[in-house]
Parts: C-alpha cells; sequence; structure tokens
C-alpha cells in the first residue's frame, strides 16, 4: 500500500499472485505506478477466481454444492478481466494489454492432487476442520468432477488473467 521506493525508480512493476489480498487493490496498482518511470511497464497476473480459473476450484465447487462456504480471498472480484481493465485505466495506464494464461496441472493420481490442494493455503483450516464422514464425501465428489474414479494421473486446468500498461511518457 506505501512501497518503500522513490518515484519512478525501476522500469517495471509486477504483482504475481497477490493483487486480490491487497486491501485496496486500486490503491496498490497505484503504487506500483507511482514507482515505475515514464515508458514502463506495470503489470500482475491473478488466478481467475469468478471465472472459475482457481486451481482449487474442482475442491470450492463441491464445498458448495454440499452446502459448505470455502473461504475466498479477501478481494476476488479483483481477478475478473474487466476489473482489471477498469484498474489498469483509472491508474492512468496506456497500451493496456490483456491475456488468459491457461496452466495444466497433472498429478501422479487423487491422492496427490488433494495433497497439494489442501495441504497449505486458502482450504487447509477448513479441511481440517471437517469430520472424517464429510471428507469422505467432499474427497469423492472432487474425485467425480476431476474424473478421477480410479487410481492413476489426474490432470486438472487452471487460468489466470494477465494484465499490463505501460506508464504515461511525462
Amino acid at each position: 500500500m506505501a512501497l518503500p521506493f522513490e518515484d519512478r525508480r525501476f522500469d517495471a512493476a509486477v504483482m504475481a499472485l497477490a493483487l486480490n489480498l491487497v486491501p485496496d487493490p486500486s490503491k496498490g496498482v497505484s503504487e506500483m505506478v507511482r514507482v515505475v518511470r515514464s515508458g514502463g511497464t506495470v503489470s500482475t497476473y491473478i488466478w481467475d477466481l469468478p471465472g472459475g480459473g482457481f486451481p482449487y476450484g474442482p475442491i470450492q465447487t463441491e464445498m458448495h454444492a454440499v452446502g459448505m462456504m470455502p473461504p475466498q480471498p479477501p478481494r476476488a472480484d479483483t481477478t475478473a478481466m474487466a476489473a482489471l481493465e477498469t484498474m489498469w485505466e483509472d491508474a492512468g495506464l496506456e497500451a493496456i494489454q490483456t491475456r488468459k494464461i491457461s496452466v495444466k496441472r497433472d498429478f501422479s493420481d487423487f491422492e496427490d492432487f488433494w495433497s497439494a490442494s489442501t495441504g497449505t493455503g486458502l482450504l487447509r483450516p477448513t479441511v481440517i476442520a471437517m469430520t472424517r464422514g464429510d471428507l469422505a464425501q467432499l474427497q469423492a465428489r472432487v474425485r467425480t468432477r476431476l474424473g478421477a474414479l480410479k487410481d492413476g494421473p489426474v490432470s486438472h486446468e487452471a487460468h489466470a488473467n494477465a494484465i499490463q500498461g505501460r506508464v504515461p511518457k511525462i
């Protein structure tokens, strides 16, 4: 919210997978603009939470289906491409370019996917608090959603929205 650098110090500023965690994302973008020189680049990429691009989306979808409210990052609304474009425009950036980044993650089996998705981070506290029966039900639903009905490799696709803009020349 207040980068510890003087104005126009850098050629570029990038915020990777974090804009939705900043208390005031527009202020965060403005701070990046402040520390980038004229003609420099300000960019971010972030999982598309409202667009279903989150890597843990299958788990969250099945949590919702059984009446659970999985935790969300504080500013999930800022990850949609339209919201990003508005922030970049409001920050006065020029030559704005956007891109969807698709990522395919491959896992050796369902347990590998489950461990990677719930071992740390946002979902972990919710999963730890579940009863064994509820956890087994959720895992079965997620397994079905992923098409992982038997042991074997599991793949899941996610996507992020990326945006960059140029700081106007003075």
